[in-house]
């Protein structure tokens, strides 16, 4: 078996005993550290509160109340002579207090379209919540395949390492017996200071990105976790909050006219009074008394209306706006998918290409390493062929990656 192919079957085997770790994995673990579930139990406790609230204003609504006044001339019925009933001269100070009982009877439907806008703004914090995540999401996403990406980088360096070590001993032992160069053997120790340094850049792309998908997650990621690739087959399709949000948006505007409109309507009140004090017109009795009164009361907007119908107008106005702006998303969404299906298309010709250039340099190294051998051809030569083997698989490795990361953008991107 050739050299390269040697190394690579053996610098590609999976660690035993490697922690296994799924995008899926990630993503629920970075919900649940953020506390989604903890989010959205507290976005409930606020629209029961919330309704708790409305509820109280069409509840029965006791309160005391209390009057004391003075007046510099009172009524003096008492000259009436022929009147057959015994008068008093009114007191010029007047009081009196007790309690109020209120209830509301009609208000034209307000309370159903109050409880109507509490639900959709409920459902629309719910959608906002939901599209957080998905952007926190979307930021694994990106983290988790760089991961992989460089993960994939770093093997292939330290294969393209490896075969310049064994090049080097080979190197050594031909000049130790006379029949080698101390040429080659400098220009593959260059070679492997290069290979060094670009180990030593992969390992701090990849540690730096454990560390922060560690953080998000709160799981303890190292390098000794294995990422699992999220094939494009596995990928599925996704509603956009912002779509949901607009609609419910619009459904509140139209609650809200309606709610308007209903405010301009009759309302109807009950109310009960029990009370003690002096009343002001009290001709019969100079001593303080207990009184009681129940009865309706019933209100009919006229003003109000000019400020509903203005009210109407301007939620008209933004419900207009509204359905531009979903118009809008929805094209520059369709927009972005036909980039992305062009994207697609720009990495599956890149990766077959690639994949092309894999196999004819992994031909060339072969030849190259039998013509070396042979001293036909120089360790320069061998070494230029496999840094350009080494960056045909990065390459490859990179759309491979990117390809996924692009299925992933056109099936779960968000517009804003």
């Amino acid at each position: 078996m050739p050299l390269v192919a040697v190394v690579v079957a053996f610098g590609f085997c999976k660690e035993a005993g490697a922690q296994t770790l799924s995008l899926d994995d990630c993503h629920r673990a970075a919900r649940e550290k953020a506390r989604s579930a903890e989010l959205e139990d507290v976005i409930d406790k606020e629209h029961q509160q919330k309704e708790n609230i409305i509820k109280v204003k069409y509840r029965p609504e006791l309160s005391f109340y209390g009057e004391t006044h003075y007046q510099s001339d009172a009524p003096d019925p008492t000259g009436i002579t022929d009147f057959p009933f015994e008068l008093y001269k009114l007191d010029k100070f007047q009081y009196h207090a007790g309690f109020m009982l209120t209830q509301s009877v009609y208000r034209g439907g307000t309370l159903k379209l109050s409880k109507e806008i509490n639900d959709i703004d409920k459902d629309i914090e719910s959608l906002e919540n939901e599209s957080y995540f998905l952007e926190l999401e979307n930021t694994i996403d990106e983290i988790y395949l760089d991961i992989i990406l460089a993960s994939k980088e770093e093997g292939i360096a330290q294969t393209h390492r490896d075969i310049l070590e064994i090049k080097l001993e080979d190197a050594r032992k031909a000049f130790d017996q006379g029949v080698g160069y101390r040429s080659d053997i400098l220009t593959l120790e260059a070679g492997l200071a290069e290979a060094d340094a670009g180990l030593a850049a992969y390992a701090a792309r990849r540690n730096a990105g454990l560390a922060v998908l560690s953080e998000l997650t709160g799981l303890e990621i190292t390098s000794r976790t294995e990422l699992e690739l999220p094939y494009a087959g596995l990928l599925q399709d996704f509603t956009d909050p912002t779509f949901g949000i607009l609609d419910l948006q619009g459904r509140r505007i139209e609650a809200q006219k309606r709610l308007e409109l209903a405010k301009t309507r009759p309302s109807v009140n009950a109310f009960g009074t029990v009370g003690y004090g002096l009343w002001s017109l009290d001709f019969f009795n100079r001593n303080p008394q207990f009184y009681g009164v129940v009865g309706l009361t019933l209100s009919i907007p006229i003003t109000s209306r000019q400020s509903a119908i203005y009210r109407n107008r301007l939620l008209s106005y933004q419900s207009d706006r509204l359905q531009i702006q979903k118009e809008a998303l929805t094209r520059r969404q369709s927009v972005e998918k036909i980039k992305l299906d062009g994207e697609l298309a720009r990495i599956e010709a890149l990766l077959e290409s690639s994949g092309t250039a894999v196999s004819k340099y992994e031909a060339l190294c072969e030849e190259l390493d039998k013509m070396t051998k042979s001293g036909v051809s120089s360790q320069s030569e061998y070494l230029e062929a496999l840094k350009k083997l080494s960056a045909a698989r990065v390459s490859y490795e990179a759309y491979s990656i990117l390809k996924i990361k692009t299925r992933l953008m056109k099936n779960r991107s968000m517009v804003k």
